[in-house]
């Protein structure tokens, strides 16, 4: 049984943008916990800074970027070795 690529991009990355976004008004509500959280992403995304809305928005960005070249490598190589 084959996955449809495009299909499972699509969900990886409406599920990953949609988790980044809702984890980054989190961290714009709660301070304490946001900022340290908004910091360690800065980390590995470049320009996220803080709990701003900017940051938070690309982050999301960053996010859905992740979601479609990892999804989409994952269910190619599904595709790949379901055919063994």
């Amino acid at each position: 049984m084959k996955v449809s690529v495009k299909a499972f991009t699509l969900a990886c990355a409406s599920v990953g943008s949609l988790a980044m976004l809702v984890t980054g008004i989190l961290a714009m509500l709660i301070p304490t916990w946001g900022e340290p959280f908004m910091r360690l992403l800065g980390v590995i995304a470049p320009g996220v800074t803080g709990a701003t809305v900017g940051s938070v928005f690309l982050a999301t960005f960053y996010a859905a970027v992740d979601g479609v070249m990892f999804g989409s490598l994952f269910a190619w190589l599904y595709n790949t070795y379901s055919e063994l």
